[in-house]
């Protein structure tokens, strides 16, 4: 027989069994607890180290149940994510690295856990910005900054674009980016728009690609306020929103003239070393200098000509603006240095590819555009002045050649030819160089660094040339007179061998052509046939001492001889930009000359209403205090435009027929005039309608006394005729130079209310 044993208990009975002996249990002392929970701290450390990982978890769990507060606890959530990591359970692993960070957000190591489990679960982004808190907590963690690069490189290029579009958003949420105000493109439309830029950019490129390093770049150290704008700029323009992309590149550009105008501030007050350093701290980003922020400015007028540019035929499509907006890529570039050497060696390998995109662009824009057009531009970029406001950049006036041109003055320069008969090529040694550099700047008045030698050439006897021939280019900015001193120190003349101006002419609607002089161009003067006239010259001529003094004494005649005086050359050449006159802009100042349309005293620049007629019946003439109108008598009316040829020098004029060389007009001017902003009109009839030139005086002596305006007024047009007595005229003072003129009304005023004033005029 089988006798029946006890009966087992159920899993459910058993299972409330243990727990309720549990809660039965009585509570232990909380420093037993902690010691017991070290104990198993200690053994899953253990089990960890002999991969055991299942046994080191449970160890874990059991040490956080028995821990009596939050002092370790977080460690203990870390060491367990380890070892959900180690055995491959990554949710797990999240879960409890997500736990530590919670319990202690400025501790390392637990988003070290969060990055780790996150880049397993091939949550990449995520894990990117894990591993960034956690190098951010401790930077000094190499390793870590190596997972971080590691991490960055493993996102794909929608994941990269999502992350630098993520920093934009981070900015505008702090206030510091302006949130889009003219148009906006959609999330995926700029995601798209930035994924096609980073796969331009990374084609032939080494990989990872510059994309990838920026952006780590930018989780680093940040990105400033400027290059936020400038990317911005460049996201709206891929996504065709070209309002909103000039919008931001204007504002970036805003931001960095800003900080260029602080930096030079910095640098006046407590000099370049010390402003060198500060600059470093600014909102460019860690360790910014001068230089970066003007290849970061250059970069935010090239995302701006891009807006400009926008796309054929669409309707934001603005090449003038382009066009401006490159060439401010050159002149911010062309800064950096103070030479074309220094221009050409000192900038970076990326500004070089950048000047060679800007120069092809601007040239497509410019085929757009037409050459007055162009004039116009880099005639208002010369107005606006440099960066940081200190003057005007101009080719060929670096910013270390002491001209010290301000925005809205002329700049000018002396071409020298200096020859030595006794001279040969090897005699030219940089000593001789640096004597005949030096002898000229001080002739000059000028800095050393603005006089530079361009070419030497050598004696050649078949040719007809014994002389060792220098050529030099001396900067004097915008002090005519001092340029005419020098010109004078060479030639013995107080206009030397000046440049001439040549004018062009073509037809144009109903037979009417004009010419303009070209600012720049030379040519020498025509000699005067008279031999009394040619004697005058040889006598004016300083002797070859006397130059030789002036060029640089005894040290350069010792190394190069006595200079040639009859073979020397000075020519002033005008580089400032010049703008013509448009169409219309005549057009309104016949009328206005006419009396056929009202203009605002402050504006009236019509010509004194009475003429003066030469008795050889070649010209009538009349004049304002800063304009001559001469109408040419002796033109044909029948003439074909492209016949007639009119040169403007500085201080002559003629006007003669190309075909058969007869001349109508021509004499030496009582004064010097501005070639540049002058200009003829021929339109087949008779006066006024006929060939008339209009002249801009130069006015040296009115900008040197301005008190003294009578001086301004000529007495007759050629130097061969008569004077005209003061007063058979109406003076016409609406043109004076605006400097002048505000104290010229400030004297009426006094006279007017019967006073007197020091500044009263004659």
């Amino acid at each position: 027989m089988q006798v029946a044993g006890p009966e087992l208990p159920s899993l459910e009975d058993v299972v409330r069994q243990h727990f309720g002996a549990r809660r039965e249990a009585p509570v232990q002392d909380p420093a037993l607890r902690r010691l017991k929970a070290d104990h198993l701290k200690a053994r899953g450390d253990e089990a960890i180290k002999d991969g055991n990982y299942r046994l080191a978890w449970e160890r874990y769990s059991e040490a956080i149940e028995l821990c009596p507060g939050k002092e370790g606890l977080h460690t203990l959530h870390s060491n367990r994510s380890l070892a959900y990591y180690k055995a491959q359970r990554y949710s797990h692993a999240l879960a409890d690295a997500d736990a530590a960070a919670a319990l202690a957000p400025r501790w390392p190591k637990a988003h070290w856990r969060r990055a780790a489990a996150l880049l397993a679960l091939k949550r990449t982004p995520e894990a990117v910005l894990a591993y960034r808190e956690a190098w951010r907590l401790d930077r000094k963690d190499a390793e870590c900054a190596a997972r971080l690069w590691a991490a960055v490189q493993r996102l794909t290029r929608e994941q990269l674009a999502h992350g630098v579009l993520s920093l934009l958003g981070e900015l505008q949420a702090e206030g510091q980016l302006e949130a889009p105000q003219e148009e906006e493109a959609t999330e995926g439309e700029k995601t798209e728009a930035l994924f096609r830029r980073i796969k331009a950019a990374h084609k032939d490129a080494p990989r990872p690609g510059p994309w990838y390093r920026r952006y780590l770049i930018w989780l680093q150290e940040g990105i400033s306020p400027a290059q936020a704008y400038t990317e911005r700029s460049a996201v709206h323009a891929e996504a065709k929103c070209y309002l909103q992309a000039r919008a931001d590149a204007r504002a970036a550009i805003a931001l960095l003239l800003a900080e260029l105008r602080a930096a030079a501030e910095e640098q006046q007050q407590a000099g370049a070393g010390t402003a060198e350093q500060r600059a470093g701290s600014g909102s460019c980003g860690r360790g910014s200098s001068a230089a970066e922020r003007r290849s970061q400015l250059a970069l935010a007028y090239e995302r701006l000509a891009q807006a400009c540019m926008a796309e054929p035929d669409h309707p934001d499509r603005d090449c003038r603006g382009a066009a401006k907006a490159f060439m401010r890529v050159l002149e911010t570039l062309d800064d950096r240095g103070s030479g074309p050497s220094a221009f050409s060696s000192g900038i970076s390998s990326g500004d070089q590819g950048l000047l060679a995109s800007v120069r092809q662009a601007l040239e497509q824009a410019s085929q757009e555009l037409t050459v007055r057009q162009l004039d116009e531009i880099q005639l208002e970029i010369y107005h606006e002045g440099s960066p940081e406001g200190a003057g005007a950049t101009l080719t060929g006036l670096g910013a270390g050649a002491g001209a010290g041109v301000a925005p809205g003055q002329r700049a000018f320069r002396v071409l020298l030819r200096l020859a030595f008969p006794s001279a040969k090529a090897a005699d030219c040694s940089s000593r001789a160089r640096e004597l005949l550099r030096a002898g000229v700047a001080a002739a000059g008045g000028v800095d050393a660094l603005g006089v530079t030698i361009e070419r030497i050439a050598a004696p050649n006897a078949a040719r007809g040339q014994p002389h060792l021939i220098v050529h030099m280019a001396v900067l004097v900015g915008p002090d005519l007179l001092k340029a005419a001193s020098l010109a004078q120190a060479v030639t013995g003349s107080s206009t030397g061998s000046t440049g001439s101006s040549g004018s062009s002419s073509g037809s144009g609607a109903g037979g009417d052509s004009s010419g303009v002089s070209g600012g720049g161009s030379k040519g020498s003067r025509e000699p005067a046939p008279a031999d009394a006239a040619t004697a005058e010259t040889a006598a004016a001529l300083p002797t070859a001492e006397q130059l030789a003094e002036a060029l640089g004494g005894q040290p350069l005649v010792a190394a190069l001889g006595l200079p040639d005086p009859a073979h020397c050359t000075a020519e002033i050449e005008d580089i400032t930009p010049a703008c013509a006159a448009s169409e219309a802009e005549r057009a309104q100042q016949e009328a206005i000359n006419r009396g056929d349309a009202n203009v605002a005293p402050k504006d009236d620049r019509r010509l004194a209403h009475v003429w003066a007629e030469l008795a050889d019946g070649s010209c009538r003439w009349r004049q304002t205090g800063g304009e001559v109108k001469i109408l040419a008598l002796r033109v044909p009316q029948q003439l074909p435009s492209k016949q007639l040829a009119v040169d403007m020098e500085p201080y002559s004029i003629k006007v003669w027929n190309r075909a058969s060389g007869e001349v109508y007009l021509e004499g030496e001017l009582e004064r010097g005039v501005v070639p540049e902003d002058c200009f003829w009109t021929h339109c087949g009839g008779e006066g006024e309608d006929g060939c008339a030139l209009y002249l801009r005086k130069m006015n040296l002596e009115l900008l040197q006394k301005h008190w003294e305006h009578n001086q301004m007024w000529w007495p007759r047009l050629f130097r061969c005729h008569g004077e005209i007595a003061w007063d058979d005229y109406e003076k016409d003072y609406s043109d004076l130079p605006e400097e002048v003129l505000a104290r010229h009304r400030w004297a009426s005023l006094l006279s007017n209310a019967g006073l007197h004033s020091a500044w009263a005029l004659d």
